[in-house]
């Protein structure tokens, strides 16, 4: 439904407005690059000068104009409020503010660590103490429970057959540098840094009191094992595939087909409830897993235990740890230059323990409630924009249409922040030991986990924190979400001209509303539910328009010619390329209703549109960063989420002149939605 006077604008206030930086467009006229032609690197035309003059701040891989300076205004807010917590200065309106304060205090009290190293040992002795390798699924289920990422992972998820219940996720785990493509990549660089790996896990182990001579043979025997466990298990490409995923059994059908391994003790270790099918996500893996186990040494079994309880704890004891922890995950994987200080990883810690209530802290600090209408207006304009597009796009067939419209109509929307916080008492926050309040607050979100398997889902639950800028669909309850900290510059303004917002956020809400009906989320119903609502050739003729992206995308390379992964980054470029034209078309219609955009710098206000939405990606990263984003991430690279999706639009070819054929606007464009 679309609300009553959506062409209108509304104010609003926000934290960061154009009263606090004195900012009244979201477009930087200094950041163009004018001696590059819109229509050859639109990229760099947009934010040459902006790359020019702007340098990595220190700890980060990667700065853009967007996310990342939203991420340190908001963190600096959110340093401000732990202080004062941490202080005694707690807030009656923010719950759990005093076990915030108290979580925050430890993690960033130097001689806790110190006292947290000096412990170690004793944290390590569950381990060192195994015998039996029939001992190890138990103290598995306790150590996974705690956050250690070591042969499975577990989690709770949506039931992909009846939206209303979850269920346990079983799948692949423990991998150190987190990808199969690294240890089974065989070119010289891979070859080189699994080398490097290895050197870093040798390293960790001597820390953590083993000798040099033990920590080597040790750590190639771990990486030996990491390697078995990356061979059988799917690519993160080959997981955008729902159905191949799906793969529900009773306890008696894990065990069968995944015998060699004591799923029993794990699942009693862990608090799991039993009774209820589980979700194998990745079959192969788990199937092999048994196997890989009972072949290992037990030796090999309790150094891989211990290097992955350490991988968990490393960043959060002394100096030594730290440094060597960032010297291989910061320096030699993604390229850092230095690490974050440690108030920011403590900011990051209480997020990551008590995200929702750290979230109501941010909204309480900085949040003005009337955001949340503009915002709620626009996406309402945006799913206008969709209805009409699927209303008149060719390819679809009268049913298909039909249970797609049906499909958006249920989608719903979530603005700014939730209320609904849950209930962190059960984490033991200690400001003597930050080890054990880290360890005590993993523990007690896997409980709150499995207990969704008894309680079902929640569909007012959010999967983001407020103070988080970012956004996100969900195709299990079918909606999308907006949390207040990215509902201000660059993204959005109060009275910045409307061609300029609907570039940046709007299109960030097309492209989450265009979600829906990608790759993935096309496979979901309105409901949630993994259900086909598409006619065969219907289907056909979509996966076609999406193997052009696929194909777009995977030409692409950054770094020493590494390829962007086109089927791993499907989703998001159609939802980038979807949103894109969503969001132009919502804002011509509003532009037709009386809300005008002036000139700007000669910019017209088409132009403003696409600058908006190309000056939100600005960014500086390190080659190694871009590289480890190409393999790890189901995003491309800022760069190629700009030209990508422009290079497809013809509005933006007519708004820059582009002539036909010329690289902004090649004659092959790609087009879904």
């Amino acid at each position: 439904m679309r609300a009553a006077g959506l062409g209108g604008l509304i104010l609003l206030v926000l934290s960061f407005s154009a009263g606090a930086f004195g900012q009244s467009e979201l477009i930087d006229l200094n950041a163009l690059d004018r001696t590059v032609s819109p229509c050859e690197d639109f990229y760099q035309y947009a934010c040459g000068n902006w790359i020019k003059q702007t340098s990595l701040p220190a700890g980060y891989s990667v700065f853009s104009r967007g996310y990342t300076s939203l991420q340190l205004k908001n963190t600096d807010i959110l340093h401000t409020v732990l202080e004062k917590y941490a202080a005694g200065q707690t807030d009656p309106k923010v719950p759990f503010s005093a076990q915030m304060g108290a979580y925050y205090a430890a993690c960033t009290d130097e001689s806790v660590a110190v006292q947290d190293t000096r412990g170690l040992p004793q944290k390590l002795a569950a381990i060192d103490s195994v015998t039996d390798r029939a001992q190890i699924p138990s103290l598995l289920g306790t150590l996974i429970d705690q956050g250690v990422d070591a042969f499975v992972r577990l989690s709770v998820d949506q039931d992909p057959h009846d939206a209303a219940g979850e269920m346990l996720q079983l799948d692949a785990g423990g991998l150190g540098l987190g990808q199969k493509d690294y240890y089974l990549n065989t070119d010289a660089q891979s070859r080189k840094l699994l080398g490097q790996y290895q050197e870093h896990i040798a390293k960790m182990l001597v820390l953590s009191g083993l000798s040099e001579t033990e920590a080597a043979l040790r750590a190639g025997d771990v990486l030996a094992l990491e390697k078995a466990l990356a061979a059988p298990r799917l690519s993160l490409a080959e997981k955008r595939d729902p159905h191949r995923v799906d793969n529900p059994m009773t306890f008696a059908d894990l065990t069968s087909r995944a015998s060699g391994f004591d799923w029993a003790s794990l699942f009693a270790a862990a608090g799991i409830p039993q009774g209820r099918k589980q979700n194998v996500v990745d079959t192969a893996y788990i199937g092999q897993l048994g196997a890989i186990f009972q072949a290992t040494p037990l030796e090999t079994l309790k150094a891989y235990l211990r290097w992955s309880y350490l991988n968990l704890v490393a960043s959060s004891l002394s100096k030594p740890f730290v440094d060597e922890n960032f010297y291989f995950f910061g320096e030699q994987l993604m390229g850092k230059t230095s690490q974050l200080p440690r108030w920011k990883k403590c900011v990051n810690a209480v997020s990551d323990a008590m995200p929702h209530a750290l979230g109501m802290a941010y909204v309480t600090a900085s949040f003005n409630q009337d955001a949340r209408d503009r915002a709620s207006i626009m996406v309402d304009e945006i799913h206008e924009s969709l209805r009409e597009d699927l209303e008149s796009v060719a390819w679809l067939d009268s049913s298909t249409r039909q249970a797609a419209l049906k499909k958006l109509s249920m989608m719903t929307k979530k603005i700014g922040y939730t209320t609904d916080i849950p209930d962190y008492s059960d984490i033991q926050v200690s400001r003597s030991s930050y080890l054990d309040s880290l360890l005590s607050a993993n523990t007690a979100a896997a409980a709150r986990g499995y207990r969704k398997i008894e309680r079902g889902t929640d569909r007012a639950e959010w999967l983001m924190p407020a103070h988080e800028a970012n956004a996100y669909y969900n195709p299990g309850t079918n909606d999308i979400a907006f949390p207040a900290a990215i509902l201000q510059f660059p993204f959005f303004l109060a009275d910045a001209p409307l061609a300029q917002d609907y570039g940046a956020i709007g299109r960030s809400m097309g492209h989450e509303s265009t979600h829906g009906f990608d790759d993935q989320g096309s496979q979901y119903d309105g409901n949630g539910n993994l259900q086909n609502w598409w006619a065969p050739e219907v289907r056909t003729r979509f996966e076609q328009k999406a193997r052009c992206i696929r194909d777009q995308y995977g030409a692409y390379t950054v770094g020493a010619g590494v390829h962007l992964n086109g089927q791993q980054t499907l989703g998001e470029n159609i939802a980038d390329n979807g949103g894109l034209k969503l969001a132009h078309l919502a804002w011509q219609r509003v532009e037709k209703n009386g809300s005008s955009t002036p000139p700007l710098g000669g910019l017209t206000p088409e132009q403003q549109f696409f600058l908006g939405f190309a000056q939100s990606w600005c960014s500086v990263v390190t080659p190694k960063y871009e590289t480890w984003l190409a393999i790890n991430d189901v995003h491309s690279p800022p760069r190629y989420r700009v030209i990508g999706a422009v290079s497809n639009n013809r509005d933006f070819a007519r708004a820059f002149s582009c002539p036909i054929g010329s690289k902004m606007a090649p004659t092959d464009a790609c087009s879904v939605w």
